[in-house]
């Protein structure tokens, strides 16, 4: 039998950018995947509870699984959802989150001392199951559908202050600063917005200048 997945030792997303993952992981998990990438290989990802993937999460990325699931549009009350988030986080750490200086592939293996404390029961508690494939779709077009209610403006003024909060945390996360940004260029120019060449240079500028800038005091504060 051969196993799902495993995060090589010492990959991980720490200081990467999120966007692509993200990405990634809006459109759902597919009904074809038969079995969820591992943090190791003898902790199945369809054991672990809330708590646990919420650990691994932060341990692999650095950030809060919360903000994560609110990017993406997953559900953050729904262990299958996020269970499907671990996994395509994994999934892109064995892609892009080589160590630095590593130049040979790493054989999978353990990678986080994280234990289980789940029991065997896999299936979600009640009220908790993952939403029918054709709810859970969180393209462009279907959030742009669900504001339908409000103006240009207001949807505009609302992800500018997303990115200001995000600007204003005590610890900023750039990774969730520069997605924030590109979603905010997609809407404007999506809803042919006034300003919508400004947002995508800046959008454009901030991720040519991730490295080094200072992304919340350049890109976040000072523009809004």
């Amino acid at each position: 039998m051969v196993l799902p997945p495993v995060l090589k030792k010492r990959y991980s997303l720490k200081g990467m950018k999120l966007v692509p993952v993200i990405k990634r992981i809006r459109p759902g998990q597919p009904e074809s995947l038969k079995g969820l990438a591992r943090m190791n290989k003898e902790l199945k990802t369809e054991n672990l509870n809330m708590e646990e993937i919420a650990q691994h999460v932060k341990v692999l990325t650095g950030e809060d699984l919360d903000e994560i699931c609110q990017l993406s549009g997953r559900s953050d009350d729904d262990v299958g959802e996020v269970r499907w988030i671990l996994h395509s986080l994994i999934i892109y750490a064995n892609e892009f989150g080589q160590p630095k200086g590593q130049d040979l592939q790493v054989s999978e293996g353990d990678s986080a001392p994280i234990q289980s404390t789940s029991d065997m029961d896999t299936q979600p508690k009640a009220g908790k199951r993952k939403p029918d494939s054709s709810t859970a779709s969180d393209t462009l077009e279907d959030r742009i559908a669900s504001l339908e209610k409000k103006t240009k403006v207001e949807i505009i003024t609302e992800l500018k202050d997303k990115v200001r909060t995000l600007c204003l945390q005590q610890n900023p996360s750039d990774s969730l600063i520069l997605l924030t940004l590109d979603e905010l260029a997609k809407f404007s120019k999506k809803l042919d917005h006034d300003d919508a060449d400004v947002y995508e240079e800046l959008t454009r500028q901030a991720n040519r200048h991730y490295s080094k800038l200072d992304i919340s005091r350049n890109y976040g504060y000072n523009y809004w």
